[in-house]
C-alpha cells in the first residue's frame, strides 16, 4: 500500500508539475504574441512617419516651385503693366495685388507645413492644394485677359 500511495503521490506531483508547465508555456505564448504586437504596431508607426516626411517633403518642393512661378509671373505683369495705361493697367495691378496675396497665403502653408502631424495632414494638404488651384485660376485668368488686350 505504501508502495501504491508513493506512486499516486509521485504521479499526482509529476500531473501537477506538468499543469504548471503548461500554464506557463501558455503565459509565455501570450507575452511573446503581445511583444510581436507591439513591435507590428512600432513598425506601422515608423512606416507612418516615413510616409508623412516623403509627403511632406514633396509638398514644400510643390509650393515652394509654385511661389517661383508666382513671383516670375508678378515680375511679368509688372513689365506689362509699364506698357499699359488706362483700365488694362488697373487690372494687371489687381491681379499683381491677388497674386502677391496668394503668395504670402502659400508661405503661411509652408510654415504649417513643417509642424503638421499625421493628425491634421489631410486637413493641411486639402488646403494647400486648394491654394495651388486658387493660383493657377489667377494666373490662367490673368493670361486669357492679356490675350484679350
Amino acid at each position: 500500500m505504501k508502495k501504491y500511495f508513493l506512486i499516486l503521490s509521485v504521479s499526482t506531483l509529476f500531473v501537477a508539475l506538468l499543469a504548471s508547465c503548461e500554464e506557463k508555456s501558455k503565459k509565455e505564448e501570450v507575452s511573446d504574441a503581445i511583444e510581436e504586437v507591439g513591435e507590428s504596431i512600432d513598425k506601422a508607426a515608423e512606416a507612418t512617419e516615413s510616409y508623412l516626411k516623403e509627403e511632406k517633403e514633396e509638398m514644400a518642393k510643390e509650393i515652394a516651385s509654385e511661389k517661383d512661378n508666382i513671383e516670375k509671373e508678378i515680375a511679368r505683369l509688372e513689365e506689362r503693366s509699364k506698357e499699359t495705361t488706362g483700365a488694362v493697367k488697373e487690372k494687371i495691378e489687381e491681379k499683381i495685388l491677388l497674386l502677391e496675396e496668394k503668395a504670402k497665403k502659400l508661405g503661411e502653408q509652408a510654415k504649417k507645413l513643417e509642424k503638421a502631424t499625421s493628425e491634421n495632414w489631410q486637413d493641411l494638404k486639402k488646403d494647400i492644394n486648394d491654394g495651388l488651384g486658387e493660383v493657377q485660376e489667377v494666373i490662367d485668368d490673368i493670361q486669357e485677359n492679356l490675350k484679350e488686350n
